[in-house]
Parts: structure tokens; sequence; C-alpha cells
């Protein structure tokens, strides 16, 4: 979603042009709120993901992707976009599909390093493909497919110093500041990890645990340890963090080197296991050191405290990671879509 937000924005920021935009895919509540946040109007499609081992639901959910092009084309007769744009989820299939059979131009972007299914699929039928990472081209049309970056939150333009972004949050400005979060729905597996070994890490440093909607209202704020289901507000808690802890989903490769912080990643070991491609991206680059999701319970708080108390590791982490920022990336999205529109 912040992709698409921050590509939009930056198409409105160019000289002289109206740009009007308009969502059509998922109805997922986190998604909407973001979406009516932004004055971006949205209808939903429904439609579920190809992922699993059962022959009929996939097959049911195949039918329900076929049938979902129907009402995604007259949604666009009735919107008639000049240009398509997609992250490449499964609710986007049919509107790509759509956008083919009213020959509607279409920009993909393939946000993880790993193209799953449904990115396979609409890579045949966009005009153009964009990746955030050269890495991430491997699989897509050679001939179709740029480098552009990874688009983020336009919040991350320009992030707060340290010490303030801290002091916003309700923590100390003088002691280190870990943020442990697994996504708006959060994450067990770091959940536990870090509520187990809680006493330990506050003896060395503060916490902000966004620990999603599931875990969070079970768990209790203390002294230099704040939890959260989820923070709109991410860009000061990553400008905030001397340390993050998290799983490794699409948005790592943009968010955490524009803020350019050092990272713990713990990938998911399902969904096809895209995040785990991701996150040897970063650690390769020697901005994140990856941990196994079966051995966080033992290893995490250690790791994150030999971390911690090492500022020259720190320090080359940050240096890493930010190296692998790259800010222009919504406008170059932008101009892409301005281009296939004219």
């Amino acid at each position: 979603m912040f992709p698409m937000l921050a590509v939009v924005q930056s198409a409105r920021e160019l000289p002289s042009l109206e740009v009007e935009a308009f969502h059509l895919g998922s109805d997922a509540p986190v998604e909407q709120r973001i979406l009516a946040a932004a004055g971006i109007p949205s209808r939903p499609l429904a439609v579920h993901g190809l992922r699993g081992s059962n022959p009929a639901a996939l097959a049911w959910n195949a039918l329900g992707l076929a049938r979902a092009v129907r009402p995604a084309l007259r949604v666009m007769a009735e919107f008639a976009p000049d240009v398509v744009f997609t992250t490449g989820g499964y609710a986007s299939a049919p509107v790509v599909a759509a956008a083919r059979l009213r020959r509607t131009p279409t920009l993909l972007f393939s946000a993880d390093v790993a193209a799953g299914l449904a990115v396979r699929f609409e890579a045949r039928l966009a005009q153009r493909i964009a990746v955030p990472v050269a890495e991430a081209t491997a699989g897509l049309p050679a001939g179709r497919t740029f480098v552009s970056g990874y688009p983020v939150r336009p919040g991350l333009a320009s992030l707060p110093a340290k010490d303030a972004a801290k002091e916003a949050l309700g923590f100390a400005a003088d002691r280190p500041l870990l943020l442990c979060f697994g996504g708006s729905q959060g994450a067990r597996t770091l959940n536990q990890a870090i509520t187990a070994g809680l006493d330990s890490l506050l003896a060395a440093t503060q916490v902000l645990h966004l620990a999603g909607a599931l875990d969070a209202a079970s768990m209790a704020a203390r002294p230099g340890y704040r939890v959260e289901a989820f923070l709109e507000d991410m860009p000061t808690a990553l400008a905030a963090a001397d340390l993050c802890v998290s799983r490794a989903g699409a948005s790592t490769l943009g968010e955490l080197p524009a803020a350019g912080v050092p990272a713990i990643l713990v990938p998911y070991p399902y969904a096809g296991g895209h995040q785990q491609h991701n996150a040897e991206v970063l650690v390769r680059a020697g901005g994140a050191v990856l941990l196994p999701n079966d051995r966080a319970a033992e290893e995490l708080v250690p790791l994150a405290l030999s971390l911690l108390g090492d500022a020259q590791r720190l320090a080359r982490m940050s240096a890493a990671m930010t190296e692998l920022s790259r800010p222009s990336a919504a406008r170059s999205l932008a101009e892409a879509l301005l281009e296939l529109a004219a």
C-alpha cells in the first residue's frame, strides 16, 4: 500500500500535471483506513490467494480470480484510467487482466526479490516491470524490466534527528532503543521472544514493541517498554531506533535503508519463503543479520544485546544499510507511469 501512496504523491508533485487516483483491489481494513486517510477512493474485489496445497481450494480461488475480471472491467469502464499501477498482489491480478482487455497500459512493481505466482502472471501482461533491487530482475522479462528502487512512504524523506524522535515517542534520548515489529498483524515468534527476554533487554535498552492486533492487548507497558498493536508514524519509530528486529517483508528493502537502521531479520518461513530472499539482500550488503525463525526463541535477545553493545558494528551496519537507499524511487516510478499514459 505505501509504495502506491508514495508513487501517487510523487506523480501529483510533478509540474503542470493533475493526477487523479483510484484504488481497486483488496478490502483489508488496514488498507482501507490508509486509503481513506490519503483521500483515495477505493472499490474492493472479492478474491483470495492461490497459496496452499488443497487442490479444491486452489481451483475455487482460481475461479474467483477469473470471475473478478468482469467487475474489474465494470469499474475501470466507469473510472476510465489512462494507466494502471500494481504491486503484484493476488487482488490486483483481475485488474491487470482487465487492463489488458481494455488496452490500458500497466506498470507492475514487483516488490519482493523473488517473484511470486501473481507477479509472474501479471508480468506477462504488463508493459513495464519495476523492481527494488537488481537481484529481483531474475526470471522477469529483461526488455521490460528496470530497477527503480523501493518507493517508501513520504515521511521517510525527511526524518527527525534520533534524539528528537526518541523523545517524541516518549523515550529517553540518552539510552538505546530497540524497535521490534512484525507487520500490521504482528509476528508471534518475535513477540514471544521479546516478552520472554524483556527483563534482560530493559537492563540494556529501551524497547518499542509493535506487537500486532492479535497479541498487543495481552501485553503491558513498563518503564522503558512501550507496546502498541500498530503505529501510524513508522518514520519516527525508524528514525528513533538504534536497532530493529523484524520480519523481512518487501518493505524492509526500502524502509530500513531509507532510515539507515541496522536490523536483525527473522524471515517468515512460510508463504513461499520469499522473505528469505529479501533478507539475504540486506545481509549481503552488511546492513542486517539473519536469524532463522526456529532459532529466534533462544537466540534473538542475546543477539540483540550483543549488537547493541557494539557501537562500532552498529555504525558500520547503519552505513551499509543507508548505501542501499534509493530516494528517487517513487519519482522514477511516477515518471514511468506518465510515459506509459502519454
